[in-house]
């Protein structure tokens, strides 16, 4: 009986503790990132030009060594999947100034499927400092401003942290990439998931 009840209380503890790390799992997966201050119009002050194409703009900040990155660039994809999206894409790819050889194929990696998937320009953002500007301080935050400069959008495009499924973000963005649809006033903000530019 003393041997049946102890391998009960082992039963029982492992299964706390599996279900205690599916909780801290989950948890964090669904645990939006920190956003700072974001312009409400895009201005030549903050270092950036905004490209002059007649087409929205989206910004872009992301981390080399983050799967979350992974999962915002395919969204991305999907979104211009079609011959009636336009934007013109600028990402930002964060960089330690302290960093050299070990985020050089990352950083390459990223840049060759950015461009190839989105016709997307790549700017290295040394320590983060222009992502800061835009109030951007986690992997996979997107800014959408119009050809007149106001923020459109702010927030991510995942569900979770490194999650490749459509939801409000893909909704939200798709409406104002969309030809057809260019009329959109109210500045839409939501959840950017991901991980922290300066922490991954």
């Amino acid at each position: 009986m003393l041997r049946a009840n102890k391998s009960i209380l082992l039963w029982g503890s492992w299964i706390a503790i599996v279900a205690l790390s599916i909780f801290t799992i989950c948890n964090y997966e669904f645990t939006p990132g920190q956003v700072g201050s974001v312009p409400p119009r895009w201005t030549t002050d903050l270092g950036l030009k905004q490209p002059t194409a007649p087409h929205p703009t989206l910004l872009v900040s992301l981390h080399p060594k983050c799967s979350c990155s992974q999962a915002t660039l395919a969204l991305l994809s999907d979104l211009f999947a079609t011959s009636d999206t336009k934007a013109n894409v600028v990402v930002l790819v964060t960089k330690p100034a302290n960093k050299t050889a070990d985020w050089k194929n990352d950083i390459d990696l990223l840049t060759f499927r950015i461009q190839s998937e989105l016709d997307g320009q790549v700017m290295i953002d040394i320590d983060s400092v222009n992502s800061k500007r835009f109030g951007m301080l986690t992997s996979g935050h997107i800014l959408a401003y119009a050809v007149d400069g106001s923020l459109l959008y702010s927030g991510g495009i995942t569900t979770a942290r490194g999650a490749r499924s459509n939801g409000p973000g893909f909704d939200a963005l798709k409406k104002i990439v969309t030809l057809a649809n260019r009329t959109q006033e109210k500045l839409e903000n939501k959840p950017v998931f991901g991980c922290e530019l300066t922490n991954a």
